[in-house]
C-alpha cells in the first residue's frame, strides 16, 4: 500500500500527551519533489459525478492500486476533503456546513468585476450596510450554495500521469521512498 512507505507519527488535534498513531502525509518526499511539474507527462481530466481516484486509475493505468498516484500527481492529502464531492454528497455537506435551510441564503456580495465586496470596500456586506444603509450600485448576492459549488468544481480538474510513464514513476518513486537513498 501507498502509505506503508511513509513515516508514522503520534498526532493529538487537542495538543495532548496521548495520541493516536498516523500517517506522516508531509513526508519530506511530498515536498522536495513534485511529480505534475512537466506538462508532457499528464494530461488533464475532469471528474465526474461518483468518479473517484481508484476508479480513475483502473481507467487509465487498468489497476486501482495505482490511485495513489493520482493523489500524488494532485498533492491530494486527504481525498474526504480535497477530491470533488457527488451531488448527494455536495448536498449532505451544503445543509451540515450552513445548517437547514441556510444553502441558498448570501454568503457574500460580488463587484460586477467578481470582486468580493469585502475585498472592494474592505468590509463584509453587513458591516457596509450598517454604516451605509446600502450595498453599492452594481453588487450582487452569493449563496452559500454557488460559494460551495465554485470551490468544489475547482477540484474537478486533475492531472493525470500518462500511462506511458507510469512504470517509469512507480520505479523512480520506489527508489526515492527508499531511506537508504535520503539525503538530510
Amino acid at each position: 500500500m501507498f502509505f506503508d512507505k511513509f513515516d508514522k507519527v503520534t498526532y493529538d488535534p487537542s495538543g495532548g500527551p496521548r495520541g493516536k498513531e498516523a500517517v506522516n502525509i508531509i513526508n519530506s518526499i511530498l515536498v522536495k519533489y513534485h511529480p505534475a511539474t512537466n506538462t508532457t507527462q499528464y494530461l488533464y481530466h475532469t471528474v465526474k459525478d461518483g468518479e473517484t481516484p481508484e476508479i480513475l486509475a483502473h481507467k487509465y493505468y487498468g489497476n486501482v492500486y495505482y490511485h495513489w498516484i493520482i493523489l500524488l500527481m494532485n498533492t491530494i492529502v486527504d481525498p474526504n476533503f480535497d477530491w470533488p464531492l457527488g451531488a448527494s454528497q455536495f448536498a449532505a455537506f451544503l445543509t451540515q456546513k450552513y445548517g437547514p435551510g441556510n444553502e441558498g441564503k448570501v454568503h457574500h456580495f460580488k463587484d460586477q468585476n467578481g470582486k468580493r465586496l469585502d475585498e472592494v470596500a474592505g468590509l463584509d456586506a453587513q458591516e457596509y450596510w450598517e454604516l451605509n444603509g446600502s450595498y453599492p450600485v452594481n453588487v450582487f448576492p452569493v449563496s452559500n450554495q454557488e460559494y460551495e459549488t465554485v470551490i468544489n468544481d475547482a477540484k474537478r480538474e486533475i492531472k493525470v500521469l500518462r500511462t506511458r510513464y507510469l512504470n517509469e514513476f512507480v520505479n523512480q518513486f520506489e527508489d526515492l521512498m527508499n531511506r537508504e537513498n535520503f539525503v538530510s
